[in-house]
């Protein structure tokens, strides 16, 4: 299991009835069937990885807030706020492009983000 606590660890863990089999308990369990495919593939396993720093600790990542200063969503034209996103977005064609997006409505907030390079 990718995580120490997760709610189903314990299905994962080997138990006392895949040492002790009776008449009654001719299934294998959960942990058997997923070691016995495991090593049937005869390659190792690595799980998913984190960097050992939390990615706010990055110094190199910059924000763009330049159209916060001169347009406003409410009273703007659409075409002309597509347009200014457009030309500020091209001045980074040579940088990963993180696009986020936030709203709230009385008690219930929601946030979002996309990384397009990464959808290849």
């Amino acid at each position: 299991m990718g995580t120490k606590f997760h709610l189903s660890s314990t299905v994962m863990e080997n138990h006392w009835t895949n040492l002790f089999r009776t008449s009654n308990n001719r299934e294998h369990s959960i942990h058997t069937r997923t070691h016995d495919f495991f090593s049937s593939l005869n390659t190792s396993f690595i799980g998913p990885s984190f960097p050992s720093a939390p990615p706010w600790h990055n110094k190199d990542v910059e924000v763009d807030l330049t159209l916060k200063k001169f347009i406003n969503k409410k009273t703007d034209n659409i075409k002309f706020l597509k347009q200014s996103a457009l030309e500020l977005i091209s001045q980074y064609d040579n940088c990963i492009h993180v696009y986020t997006d936030g709203s709230k409505m009385d008690d219930i907030v929601a946030a979002s983000f996309t990384v397009p390079s990464l959808y290849i």
